[in-house]
């Protein structure tokens, strides 16, 4: 089990995608499950029921780890 969490965009780290559903597009959060060259399996942990893994594009993650005060200083 890990102590801290992996920083984004490694395994077991979370991030967000956009997702294309036809009915209802939005933003949902992921968590990274295993990494490739070029892409990414993600789960959905919020997803009610089965939610399965999906293969996405590595750069279609969103990095949704909150900004420090340092960086928010920079915006």
């Amino acid at each position: 089990m890990l102590n801290t969490p992996a920083p984004f965009p490694y395994v077991g780290s979370y991030g967000l995608l956009e997702t294309d559903d036809r009915e209802s597009p939005r933003t949902e959060l992921i968590r990274i499950v295993f990494r490739r060259e070029g892409f990414t399996t993600v789960s959905f942990p919020l997803r009610e029921g089965a939610s399965g893994n999906r293969e996405v594009p590595e750069d279609a993650l969103i990095d949704g780890t909150p900004l420090t005060r340092e960086e928010m200083r920079v915006l």
